[in-house]
């Protein structure tokens, strides 16, 4: 759908796999918490005899710094609706045809004014 709506460049490859990589990652920290909860129960053993004591499972701080990571690299590509204005879809040809017709347009409206 990128690639469509002219918004994924060649030059995108590095970053579209970065953010591929990331989803991945972020995925897989959710898997985990799926299965494993939001607490984990870390036992020990010391002088005194074995503890149990709750923390929070590692797998939420992870899903936490790669879902904000998707989010910074998904306004680069307008993926969110409010980012969408602030993407450039014309290529470096359409601009300049754009900017050549311009041009064409404003001799013939400088020559009617001279007439």
């Amino acid at each position: 759908m990128l690639n469509d709506s002219g918004i994924l460049k060649a030059i995108d490859q590095s970053l579209l796999a970065s953010y591929c990589q990331m989803f991945a990652h972020w995925r897989s920290s959710e898997d985990d918490i799926a299965a494993n909860g939001l607490i984990l129960t870390v036992e020990s053993s010391t002088r005194t005899g074995r503890t149990a004591k709750p923390i929070q499972n590692p797998a939420v701080r992870n899903s936490i710094q790669f879902h904000k990571a998707m989010m910074q690299t998904a306004v680069k590509f307008g993926i969110n609706p409010l980012d969408r204005p602030r993407i450039d879809t014309t290529s470096p040809d359409e601009s300049d045809a754009e900017d050549e017709f311009e041009a064409f347009l404003n001799s013939c409206n400088s020559d009617e004014d001279d007439e």
